[in-house]
């Protein structure tokens, strides 16, 4: 007669297989949240790590002001990760402009922050102060906030001065042709390949435990 239980030969490869799965799917998401570290609450602030200069400023935006004349400034900013990350903290003038940049490595979590200093006072204008940390090899924008010195009014596109460039001259064969296809990513983000090899390796251990399941039935 058959009956719906499972072999007793086959009862800890099921557990294993519960376990492996169980922790692969744990493992997974840890290893991904690990090596997503970024940089965040970006502020103005003084010596003493206190706020300064914050203005009002519509959801999802953060606004400072400075009084006219300055020549220095601190910029206070968190991380948030535990490997280590590279943060670039650029101040960036009007028409895009770098003014300045301070770089540093960031190990562990914690509260960081980055002096700008100047020889001549900011003009009264408004600034970009950026945060960006490294990407699989690229900058990435974390977090930033706009500066505003002295009397300066927010630019507004009336105010913005388009450089045209012209184009290079194209033949008819040129201008015709097709546009190449989108180059793909061969690879994937880490937590992906990892997503996919946990799951190859609960495949591995399930056919495992029913060729042992099989095995045991036929000794029956």
């Amino acid at each position: 007669m058959i009956t719906n239980r499972v072999p007793v030969g086959v009862r800890p490869f099921i557990a294993l297989l519960c376990a492996a799965g169980a922790a692969a799917l744990l493992a997974a998401p840890a290893a991904a949240q690990g090596g997503r570290g970024t940089v965040g609450n970006m502020r103005v602030g003084d010596d003493s790590g206190q706020t300064i200069w914050e203005q009002p400023a519509p959801a999802g935006e953060k606004v400072f002001r400075a009084p006219a004349g300055i020549k220095s400034f601190k910029v206070y900013y968190e991380y948030d990760g535990s490997s280590t990350k590279r943060a670039v903290i650029k101040l960036i003038a009007p028409q895009g402009v770098f003014l300045d940049q301070k770089e540093q490595e960031l190990s562990q979590a914690g509260t960081f922050s980055s002096d700008f200093s100047f020889d001549q006072p900011l003009a009264d204008q408004e600034y970009l102060v950026n945060a960006y940390v490294d990407v699989e090899g690229a900058e990435s924008l974390a977090d930033g906030f706009t500066l505003y010195v002295g009397d300066a009014a927010p630019i507004t596109p009336a105010h913005v001065t388009e450089a045209t460039v012209a184009a290079p001259s194209m033949s008819n064969e040129q201008a015709n042709a097709p546009a190449p296809p989108p180059i793909s990513d061969p690879g994937g983000s880490p937590s992906m390949l990892l997503l996919v090899g946990s799951g190859i390796g609960v495949i591995a251990l399930l056919a495992i435990v029913v060729w042992a399941g099989m095995s045991a039935l036929k000794q029956r």
